[in-house]
């Protein structure tokens, strides 16, 4: 389960918010790893995309069932 505020979809690239589905593709990117790991990596590589300034809040809550 992916829980997230407005601030992580409305993260930019230059002038234009990033896509769902790239955030998307982030998360799918690190989906081997636990939940935590997976929060940390998609933070870092938005950071990375928008110069590492936040201009909202971000909010990015991970749940992972363990089997």
């Amino acid at each position: 389960m992916v829980l997230l505020s407005d601030g992580v979809t409305e993260c930019r690239i230059g002038d234009e918010f990033i896509e769902r589905e790239e955030i998307t593709n982030l998360i799918r990117k690190y989906i081997h790893l636990p939940a935590q790991e997976i929060v940390d990596n998609v933070y870092e590589e938005l950071m990375k995309l928008q110069d590492f300034v936040l201009r909202d809040d971000f909010t990015l809550i991970i749940l992972r069932r363990k089997v």
